[in-house]
């Protein structure tokens, strides 16, 4: 089954699908491939916890039953600069702007 994934630093946010029998350095290696860096200079963390490179994303709860298409689990990223960890620090999304008076009575009606 796929698990879906949402990795996120900074102003950054990835959309990413994995198979549940992956591990979390095949999740690295596909981030390290893309952010142009070294797997070991990744860090990811589900709620404030890192999660181990050799588990699968099955074992650490993201399985497809907890990482939809519909509701991706989230996980932050951190990267390693001079030997230490960067901060994780996300950048909120922007709020939409309100819809137009003749949008917003069209969906009233609907």
């Amino acid at each position: 089954m796929t698990s879906y994934l949402t990795i996120r630093r900074q102003k950054t946010t990835l959309f990413l699908d994995f198979a549940e029998s992956d591990t979390i350095t095949e999740v690295k290696k596909v981030l390290a491939g893309i952010l142009k860096t070294k797997v070991d200079h990744l860090r990811l963390k589900k709620a404030e916890k890192v999660l181990e490179d050799d588990k699968k994303l099955l074992e650490c709860d993201l399985g497809h039953d907890s990482a939809k298409v519909v509701s991706p689990a989230e996980l932050t990223l951190a990267l390693k600069e001079n030997d230490e960890w960067e901060k994780v620090e996300l950048t909120p999304y922007s709020v939409p702007p309100p819809l137009p008076e003749a949008m917003a009575r069209g969906l009233q009606n609907s």
